[in-house]
């Protein structure tokens, strides 16, 4: 009985012929054990979407070839997708350039059957594997064009936060300093105003929504700027989807109205404001504090503010089942309550649960949305909290996420609308191994299909006060 003959052998650089079929990279000169940095860098670029074999600290390792790293000594090449046909198709110019690159040995393809379909043109190819598989796919270019699309999305995200961070200082600084002069009877918002405006012309709203899980805030101040940037960054978004009109004017007088939701607080005792201490919710102090929307609402009305403004600071804690205790002020039926203030109140909540801050442990993004997931239809209203989950995303941006390699990263885009929001663009800034990265991989998770998020980490957990300068240290290209 005749054997089967085999479909795969290995050979050397000198046995490749032209119209062999390569499988899998199987030998390199001396340069790969250990790659350094340069050459490293050059595997991953060249051979995307593909998987390696490598040994690291005496481990062998089959990984995709994104985390390959420096260090590692590299043992194989497999798994060739077929937009890299060039990488696989042997003729003799490209047998000059492996041995120039200093690979040396290969698996191949054997039988006439793999031989024609060796010379057929890449299009022809092409077109094979999307009948085969039903699928239609994209031409290398278009792939490289939505590579360049994902880069710069995570590039802008890095540079808004650097931008955004200084002037959610500024806002927060103007806010106590406008507080302040309310207590000495000095009622005069326009510093506020004017970073509101700034806010719209200089800085992101996703920016600053992303900041909000990295930098500690305080009780007032910050958590003003930050409800006010999360609303900003929702609020359009959900009314574009929505195909509904706005309650507001413009753009500015949305900003404004969250930035001053807390207005009322600047009639409550600082001592109390500023206290650390965690009051009973039957205390003298308790009962001050709820009183804050009544005196916002009625310093706004004197104001002349847009009744949308004082509807937000007015009823902002007021839950759909009103009888709760953590519902005020009394007497409001929440279906008086706008759109705009529902949403607000999901915002409000959500910030006061994820800003870090020196006297309570703060919580992750993704567990904050799960928190409010589970409180939805009760003390908030289902469909705008469908709404916020939609922008925001299961991960929202900034999260820091584990992956089911052991790696590290950092949520940068949130899945479009309609697409599987357990699957969102993440920044790898921490290897399998432990290892922090200096020049970081981009995974869209919506992509990578065996790649997967297995659970969040409050970022400052892992890196402390620096969380905000390691997000911003990524570097794709």
């Amino acid at each position: 009985m005749v054997a089967p003959k085999k479909k795969n052998r290995e050979i050397s650089i000198g046995d490749l012929k032209q119209g062999m079929v390569i499988t899998a990279y199987t030998s390199f000169t001396s340069r790969y054990r250990p790659m350094d940095k340069v050459t490293s860098d050059f595997i991953r670029h060249n051979f995307r979407n593909t998987r390696a074999i490598i040994n690291r600290n005496g481990i062998k390792q089959d990984i995709p070839i994104q985390y390959v790293s420096p260090g590692d000594d590299l043992l194989r090449i497999h798994s060739f997708p077929p937009e890299l046909k060039k990488l696989i198709t042997v003729n003799k110019p490209f047998i000059k350039e492996l041995q120039k690159r200093g690979m040396i040995g290969f698996q191949i393809k054997v039988g006439m059957e793999i031989a024609d379909e060796s010379r057929r043109d890449l299009k022809e190819l092409i077109k094979l594997v999307e009948q085969t598989s039903n699928k239609p796919r994209k031409s290398p270019s278009i792939i490289q064009e939505k590579k360049q699309e994902k880069i710069e999305i995570v590039n802008t995200l890095i540079r808004k936060v650097r931008e955004s961070h200084e002037v959610r200082n500024k806002t927060a600084a103007s806010i106590e300093n406008t507080m302040d002069q309310i207590r000495k009877g000095k009622i005069n918002i326009s510093e506020i105003q004017q970073f509101a405006k700034q806010i719209i012309q200089s800085a992101s709203e996703d920016a600053m929504t992303a900041l909000t899980g990295l930098r500690q805030s305080d009780q007032i101040y910050a958590h003003c700027v930050d409800v006010g940037a999360i609303f900003q960054a929702t609020y359009f978004k959900i009314l574009e989807r929505k195909g509904t009109r706005s309650a507001f004017q413009n753009q500015y007088d949305a900003i404004l109205g969250a930035l001053l939701h807390d207005l009322g607080k600047a009639k409550i005792p600082k001592s109390i404001i500023d206290s650390t201490e965690h009051f009973d919710k039957n205390s003298r102090a308790t009962q001050i504090l709820r009183s804050h929307p009544v005196f916002g609402a009625e310093m706004l009305a004197r104001m002349n503010m847009p009744n949308s403004i004082i509807d937000m600071t007015h009823y902002h804690h007021v839950k759909q089942d009103t009888a709760m205790l953590s519902s005020y002020p009394a007497g409001v039926d929440f279906k008086d309550v706008l759109f705009e203030t529902r949403l607000l109140s999901i915002v409000d909540i959500y910030q006061a649960l994820v800003g870090k801050r020196n006297y309570k442990k703060s919580w992750s993004p993704p567990s904050t949305m799960r928190y409010l997931n589970a409180l939805a239809g009760v003390e908030y209203d289902l469909k705008v909290w469908e709404q916020f989950l939609q922008v925001m995303g299961i991960y929202p941006k900034g999260s820091l996420v584990e992956l089911n390699d052991d790696s590290l990263g950092f949520v940068m885009s949130v899945p479009n609308p309609g697409k599987d929001l357990e699957s969102p663009l993440v920044a790898v800034i921490r290897n399998s191994q432990g290892e922090d990265m200096a020049h970081h991989d981009i995974i869209d998770l919506s992509v990578e299909k065996d790649i997967k998020i297995v659970r969040d980490i409050d970022s400052q957990d892992v890196f402390g006060d620096h969380a905000l300068d390691v997000f911003t240290s990524i570097s794709v290209s």
